[in-house]
Parts: C-alpha cells; structure tokens; sequence
C-alpha cells in the first residue's frame, strides 16, 4: 500500500499543470478549492515520503523527497491566501530550475545524471570497453536536458507572467500558462526522449561492447542477449544460459581430481561454455581435435556461485591436432582478438547475419568462437 501511495503521489506531482490545466480550463474550478486541493496532494507527498516503518533506524529525511511538497504547500496557501493563481504558475518554473541545478551539477561532479540512468538500466557498461564512449554520449546528453530546461523555464516564466508582458487579460493569461505547461511543456519532453531513443539506439548498434573471457561478470551482458542459435531449430542460448552452464560445468570439474579437461570442439556452444568453466576451475582446458570427447552431461540450474576471478597469463589452453600439442596462453589470445577487434571490430558488428564457425585450422577456430563470444555476436552451430 505505501508503495502505491508512493508511485500516485510522484505521479500528482509529475502532473500538477495537467491538473491546473483540467480544473481551470474544463472544470472552471474556483482557486481556491484548487488551491486546497494542491494543499492536500502537498500534504500527502510530504507524509508519504517523511514516514518510516517501525523497524525503519533511518532518522534523517532526504531533503529531495521534500522539496517538491513544500514547493507546493508555499504556492497552495499564497494561491489561498490571495486568491490568485499567479503563484500556481510559478511551481513549473521552480520545477524546472530544480531539475536544471540536478542535471547541471552532474556535469561537474560526475557521473551525469543520463549515465546513472543508463547505468541502472543496463549494470553491463561500468567496466565495458565502450564505458567511456557511453560517458561522452550521456554527458552530451544530459547538456541537452539542461538546455531543454533552461527553455522550458523560460517559457514558463514568460506564461506566468504573460498578463503583463502581453498585456493579454487575465482569463487569457490563464488560458495561455496552462495551454503550454500542462500541454505543449510534456509534447515537447516527449519529443525529446523519443528524439534521443531513435538516436541512443543508432548509437548502440555502434559501439563496441567486448567481454573477454578474462573479465567476465555477472553483469557483463544482458541476461536475454542471445550468444548463439541453433541451425537447425533456431533455438537460441542466451547469457543467462552461459552463466548457469558455467556454473554447471565449474561444480563437476571442481570435483574432478585432474588438472586438465579434455573438451571435444565438435560443438562451438559446449566448448564455449566448458571452456570458460574450466579456465575459471584454474584447470588446463585441452581441446583434442583428434578424438571426439564426450564430455560430462549437465543439469541446468539456479545460479547460486559467483564467477571466479581469471588471471588470463596463467591460463593456459592446450590444442592437440595432427599429432602435435600446442598451447597458447588466454592472455595471448585475448591481444590477438584485440587487436582484432581494433581493426574491423565495426565492421563485424555491422554484419547482420550470425556468424558460422569453421574448424578448418585449431587456433583459428579456438580465436573466431572467441571473437564471437568477445563482440557478443551470434554464432550458428547445433545445439
């Protein structure tokens, strides 16, 4: 209940011009009973905010959660007081000026306000290779949204006193502030988030979001992004499905008495998933193009482990093909998919279509499955 309380009271405070709009406008309601009625939503947002559960030990009251009911609890009992609905008006323009000095302060003491947002959508950014590009994107961003309300401010200081300055009367001025702050002010943000998402996502499909196996996290990806499909079925494996595979994997080959784990590359997504399970057991992974290994069957599970830590110059793959071992160390492969990714990185995210992975020479097989995995690009293969 306190929750819903909560929402319906950022929700009255979100739409307060709509609400002057809809009593003045179409109701014709007296200011005054307006006016109590933003006594009463100030009363409530206040009492909403400032309560606390008897288990609750915090003392002290945010001073954000208060600023908006006491912004309208001041212009509610002006408003009663003088009967006149000027001071009503001037909420939007406070609004704005709040709202400018949270956006604009983050630019000097950052992160801006648009990466916090950014970030609390999407965990997988802090600690990507495309963080400080999506830091410039958001500040640049979030200078937008402190231009946009240095306009709407404006504007709104200009309705709300459009009496004077226009020399229009009074019912046209009231027509006019309510017109645009209850209207036209949310036609214009809309525009704005819309124009930005068209943009955000243009933006998205260019950066380069490489994880290496070396700096795998919980976090890394989305859980939904899907890694691989099937060419058959065109079923699909997703990153929440390569973290509880690994998990899987890990608590089997923590049981085995072996430091090295023979994985057949007959399948590109087990391999995957074994692979990386292995590397995270601190055990030599061998990939033995020879013979074709079965390895131990799984059962997928609730995640309940976190993902062990990789020291990618320790770790060490082992090829067998031909009659000849090879090994290359993680470390060393990761450089070369770096560099990699350096050179025709955008080039390969730009491709439309899933990746198919060839096992026409070991290394190379081993360096494009993991290439794949890095861009969190698709690939094909039989699940």
């Amino acid at each position: 209940m306190k929750k819903f309380m909560k929402i319906l009271m950022i929700l009255l405070s979100v739409i307060y011009p709509v609400i002057v709009f809809v009593f003045l406008y179409f109701l014709k309601t007296p200011v005054r009973v307006l006016s109590i009625f933003i006594i009463i939503v100030a009363a409530g947002i206040f009492l909403t905010f400032t309560s606390r559960n008897k288990d609750a030990k915090k003392t002290s009251v945010d001073i954000k959660q208060i600023i908006t009911p006491i912004l309208l609890l001041t212009a509610g009992l002006l408003c009663f007081l003088t009967n006149k609905i000027f001071f009503l008006k001037l909420y939007s323009v406070f609004l704005s000026a709040i709202f400018l000095g949270l956006f604009g302060s983050t630019l000097f003491f950052e992160p801006t306000m648009i990466f916090r947002f950014a970030t609390l959508a999407d965990k997988s950014i802090i600690g990507s290779t495309c963080e400080n590009e999506v830091r410039k994107y958001c500040r640049v961003v979030t200078i937008i949204w402190c231009l946009f309300f240095i306009m709407n401010g404006t504007i709104s200081t200009l309705t709300a006193f459009s009496q004077d300055i226009f020399h229009i009367t009074e019912e046209q001025a009231d027509k006019v502030w309510t017109i645009y702050n209850g209207c036209l002010s949310y036609v214009l943000m809309g525009l704005l988030f819309a124009g930005e998402y068209l943009v955000r996502i243009n933006y998205d499909s260019h950066l380069i979001k490489a994880v290496p196996v070396s700096k795998i996290n919980q976090n890394s990806r989305k859980e939904s992004h899907v890694l691989c499909v099937d060419c058959n079925s065109k079923s699909k494996k997703t990153w929440g499905d390569f973290l509880n595979e690994t998990e899987c994997y890990r608590k089997k080959f923590n049981n085995l008495p072996e430091d090295k784990i023979v994985l057949s590359p007959a399948n590109q997504w087990t391999l995957l998933t074994a692979l990386c399970a292995a590397i995270q057991c601190k055990k030599t992974p061998v990939l033995d193009f020879e013979n074709a290994n079965s390895l131990p069957s799984i059962q997928s599970e609730k995640r309940s482990q976190p993902i062990p830590e990789i020291q990618g110059q320790d770790a060490i793959i082992e090829i067998h093909h031909d009659g000849n071992t090879n090994q290359i160390s993680l470390s060393a492969l990761e450089d070369k998919i770096d560099s990699i990714i350096q050179a025709e990185g955008k080039k390969l995210l730009m491709q439309k279509k899933p990746f198919t992975i060839n096992q026409n020479e070991p290394e190379q097989y081993l360096t494009d499955l993991l290439l794949h995995f890095t861009l969190g690009k698709k690939f094909f293969t039989e699940l």
